[in-house]
């Protein structure tokens, strides 16, 4: 089945990119984010996880103030349209990809409610592709990326 995603010539495997080219069923894509305040009184982590072959979206919003934290984790089914990344109050917004995003949590019921813009203040920073082995078994295989801004 195609997907928005297969407009764009960007395939790596002869699959639509609705399908990971991985029959790994713990095959994850996942993004993290860190934000604080000039004063360091308050911190922000966040990030959203897909995992296309178990069919999850998951997602989880941690701050912190002075001496209180709130927390948010919330779960759902994949949507259809791989570009929605909502799940439950979070979302992330790609507005120029690996140049500005929108995060967002409309959680003020739960402690926790904020409307981010991330805007890149370097480009992007890859970190060597690493690889976990024990013995002959690869236990993580993974690529990340880094990047530095101000919301």
């Amino acid at each position: 089945m195609a997907s928005p995603l297969d407009e764009y010539p960007v395939h790596q495997v002869s699959l639509s990119l609705e399908f990971v080219g991985s029959s790994d069923r713990n095959f994850y894509d996942r993004c993290i984010y860190q934000a604080h305040d000039r004063s360091g009184d308050v911190l922000l982590i966040t990030g959203m996880g897909i995992y296309p072959n178990l069919g999850v979206i998951d997602a989880f919003a941690v701050v912190r103030r002075g001496d209180q934290q709130f927390c948010v984790r919330t779960s759902n089914a994949i949507p259809a349209n791989r570009l929605d990344q909502r799940v439950g109050p979070l979302s992330i917004e790609v507005i120029d990809p690996l140049r500005e995003l929108r995060l967002a949590c409309a959680g003020a019921d739960l402690g926790i409610e904020f409307d981010l813009t991330f805007r890149a203040a370097f480009e992007a920073m890859d970190e060597p592709h690493h690889v976990h082995r024990m013995g002959p078994k690869i236990l993580l295989d993974a690529s990340r990326f880094c990047q530095v801004g101000s919301w």
